[in-house]
């Protein structure tokens, strides 16, 4: 029995692995947040590990990836602003938050004909673009986003957020070379980055189809996001199976499992990945833990976890499972079902 069950088992759970991922990937692909791309392009790109990428330049100390980065330090400047054109801003904000914006637009942009410093020709632009954004003119915002960073006066933390502003609307504009070129200026001056700066930059790669370039600013973004996100960790597991990364897969798939337990595809692709790997103790282990947290239902998945029960040697565990889902209605109580009870 144990030659011929290992090879029909291990061609079994190879095919069933390959379709898990072959449907993971289709899910991350037609996720709404990236878009998709040629299958093409990302199978023939061969990966050479997260380093080896950037390994041909020394990387500033302020990127992303550097190992210690150490942000630099940006010029802190109090501009002050004049009394009227303070007043007049206070009823512009009253204006916006009223939700006058044409009456709001008119204001600000009739301030720019006024003897005003730069200072207070940044806080106008910038304004403008919170203006624009809300009357869902993309285009407009960049422009005037890029005038009031082009200035360079705002302080750090306003200076800082329109930089990532900017960023976020280029890549709602799929200007991907532009969103990279933003983030790269707001990681300059930061110095604990969000997870939220690190997968803007990885989709921003991924879209160009630069994958591997996109898989490191992922990885960091899932370690660093104080709340799991499952698209996030989709990608991050897609682009390890397209470059057949299998061990790093399966520790992605650890954390999966464990975030979102009751998801049964994540135990089984986990399994069929420890299946391709030729570890059958732990792809039994992992659709055992998954059966133990409710979390295996399929017909299909229930009769793999019996199977490689018996193959292991664990004819206990093989019979009690497939006892407990006939009695249940999970498994159909027919011959094959049957002779896995002896």
């Amino acid at each position: 029995m144990g030659c011929r069950l290992k090879e029909k088992q291990s061609k079994c759970w190879s095919l069933h692995s390959m379709t898990l991922i072959n449907t993971t990937m289709t899910s991350v692909l037609h996720n709404k947040t990236i878009h998709a791309l040629a299958l093409s392009m990302l199978w023939s790109t061969v990966f050479l590990g997260i380093t080896e990428t950037f390994s041909a330049e020394k990387l500033p100390s302020y990127h992303p990836l550097t190992e210690e980065r150490t942000a630099l330090e940006r010029r802190s400047t109090a501009p002050q602003m004049n009394y009227n054109v303070n007043k007049k801003f206070e009823s512009v904000a009253e204006r916006f938050g009223d939700g006058d914006l044409e009456g709001a637009m008119k204001s600000l942009q009739s301030m720019l004909n006024w003897n005003i410093n730069d200072y207070e020709r940044a806080v106008i632009y910038q304004f403008m673009g919170f203006v624009y954004v809300q009357q869902n003119n993309i285009d407009m915002a960049i422009e005037v986003f890029r005038k009031c960073t082009d200035l360079d006066i705002l302080s750090t933390s306003q200076h800082q957020s329109t930089v990532f502003n900017l960023a976020s609307l280029y890549g709602s504009r799929e200007d991907w070379d532009s969103t990279i070129s933003r983030l790269m200026q707001w990681f300059k001056y930061a110095s604990d980055p969000v997870a939220e700066a690190y997968i803007m930059m990885g989709i921003a790669y991924f879209q160009k189809g630069d994958p591997l370039t996109a898989l490191p600013y992922i990885h960091i973004a899932n370690i660093k996001s104080k709340k799991p996100q499952e698209s996030w960790h989709q990608l991050e597991l897609a682009i390890l199976f397209l470059n057949k990364r299998f061990e790093a897969a399966v520790e992605i798939l650890k954390r999966m499992a464990t975030y979102w337990p009751d998801k049964e595809k994540y135990w089984e692709t986990m399994a069929g990945v420890y299946m391709e790997l030729q570890k059958d103790p732990d792809a039994l282990s992992a659709l055992t833990l998954g059966y133990k947290n409710n979390a295996i239902s399929k017909k299909e998945t229930l009769e793999n976890l019996a199977r490689l029960s018996l193959y292991l040697e664990i004819p206990y565990q093989a019979a009690t499972i497939v006892e407990e889902n006939i009695n249940n209605g999970s498994l159909e109580k027919n011959e094959k079902n049957l002779k896995l009870l002896l």
